[in-house]
């Protein structure tokens, strides 16, 4: 006999639909080799397309692994807000939540996702959700 699960979602008050856009960057920052925080993004690379077929064992010489080897280390949010903060201070005005692309992913894929577990810390100043 397999083992069904139903979930019933009670919603009050007056319907209102999402609006959703094509996210766009609204900021950027970087680290350099001591882990010194630069914005703009100074130490970004632009995408270039690779060539196919490529070499998969290339570049692993050169790579240079996070402090702690897991996380976004120790410093946080801090440079986000920073970078926010830097374009135009307005924005943390308006906005409702603040993270990490990555946490949004983890949220959404959660239902999907049995085998591997995380968490994430979640702080509300001034009304912002910061993940």
């Amino acid at each position: 006999m397999a083992l069904q699960q139903s979930f019933t979602i009670a919603v009050s008050g007056p319907s209102t639909r999402a609006q959703y856009g094509q996210p766009v960057e609204i900021a950027t920052f970087s680290f350099d080799e001591q882990r010194n925080f630069q914005t703009p993004g100074q130490r970004l690379r632009k995408f270039r397309m690779p060539q196919i077929p490529a070499d998969l064992n290339q570049g692993f010489e050169g790579f240079v692994s996070k402090p702690d080897g897991t996380g976004a280390g120790p410093e946080g949010l801090t440079p986000v807000v920073q970078s926010l903060r830097a374009v135009d201070r307005r924005l943390l005005e308006t906005a409702q939540v603040v993270t990490f692309r990555n946490n949004l992913n983890k949220l959404m894929e959660t239902p999907y996702n049995n085998n591997s577990p995380y968490r994430i810390d979640v702080e509300k100043l001034d009304g912002v959700l910061y993940l």
